[in-house]
C-alpha cells in the first residue's frame, strides 16, 4: 500500500466512521431502529408501521374513513394474521411522542388524508369524559393536546347529537403541525393509526 492509498484508505475510514456516529437507523433483525434523544422505535422497511416495545402501531395515511370504519379496517388488516387489533392507544406518553415524531419525520404522512389520523378515544358516552377503546380513561397531560376538547364543529355532523366526540392527532397548526389530540366529528373520513398489541414481539 502506497502513500496515496493510505491517505484514501484513512479518508474513507474517517468518512464511515462519522457517518456511522450521526445516523439515527441500526439494524435489528428485519426492522430498523430509529433513536433520537427521548424515544426510540422499530421502523418497518416499508416505513408505515413503528414498534414501539412489543406494540406495533401502523400509519394509514393515504386512505380515509370514518372512526367507527377505520377501527373495523385496522381489525381486518391483522385478524388474518392472527393479532386483534384496533384504533390506536396513546395514553402512555413514550409511546404518543414516538408516534408524532414518526409522524412529522417520514416524508409524506404530515399531510394525511382529512387532516389527522383517528386514535382510539371517544366521549360518546358521557360528554367531556374520554375513554379508550378498551374502557379506561384517558388520562393524558392538558400539554398532550391541541387544545382543550371544545365539541366546536364549523361543518355539517351527522355524528351522534351532532357533536366532536372522536379522538384524532390534528394536522395543526397549519405551518408546523405538532399532531397533538384533538376531537372531532367522527363521521369525517381521515387517516388512522392502528395498534396490534404483541405485534413486535421477539422470540
Amino acid at each position: 500500500m502506497d502513500g496515496q492509498q493510505f491517505r484514501w484508505f484513512v479518508h474513507l475510514f474517517l468518512v464511515l466512521s462519522w457517518a456511522f456516529s450521526v445516523n439515527t437507523q441500526t439494524e435489528c433483525g428485519n426492522w430498523t431502529q430509529w433513536m433520537d434523544d427521548e424515544n426510540g422505535g422499530l421502523v418497518d422497511p416499508q416505513l408505515d408501521e413503528l414498534c414501539v416495545g412489543d406494540n406495533l402501531y401502523k400509519m394509514v395515511w393515504q386512505g380515509s374513513l370514518t372512526w367507527y370504519d377505520a377501527d373495523i379496517q385496522c381489525k381486518n388488516l391483522f385478524a388474518p394474521k392472527g393479532f386483534v387489533a384496533g384504533l390506536a392507544n396513546l395514553e402512555s406518553n413514550e409511546v404518543r411522542n414516538s408516534v408524532r415524531r414518526f409522524i412529522k419525520n417520514v416524508p409524506g404522512f404530515s399531510d394525511p388524508k382529512g387532516k389527522g389520523y383517528w386514535i382510539g378515544c371517544h366521549d360518546e358516552e358521557n360528554e367531556g369524559i374520554f375513554v379508550w377503546l378498551n374502557g379506561e380513561k384517558v388520562n393524558v397531560p392538558d400539554s398532550a393536546w391541541y387544545s382543550y376538547p371544545n365539541n366546536k364543529y364549523t361543518g355539517n355532523c351527522d355524528a351522534k347529537d351532532g357533536d366532536q366526540d372522536c379522538c384524532q392527532l390534528w394536522e395543526r397548526p397549519k405551518n408546523d403541525p405538532s399532531f397533538k389530540m384533538d376531537d372531532s366529528c367522527c363521521t369525517d373520513n381521515k387517516a388512522f393509526i392502528c395498534e396490534v398489541p404483541g405485534y413486535c414481539a421477539r422470540p
